[in-house]
């Protein structure tokens, strides 16, 4: 494997992980949203 092929893979395992996090952090907002009535500080942060 060359350089080329290794910085494309870990972009793409980086890519991967801010995915994963970013819908971690969607749902627990959306659970947030759920479970508490949505007050003006949810949203702020949103």
């Amino acid at each position: 494997m060359n350089k080329y092929t290794m910085v494309m893979v870990v972009r793409v395992a980086n890519i991967r992980q801010l995915m994963a996090l970013a819908k971690a952090r969607w749902w627990a907002l959306l659970a947030r949203v759920m479970w508490f009535p949505p007050d003006r500080r949810i949203v702020k942060a949103f």
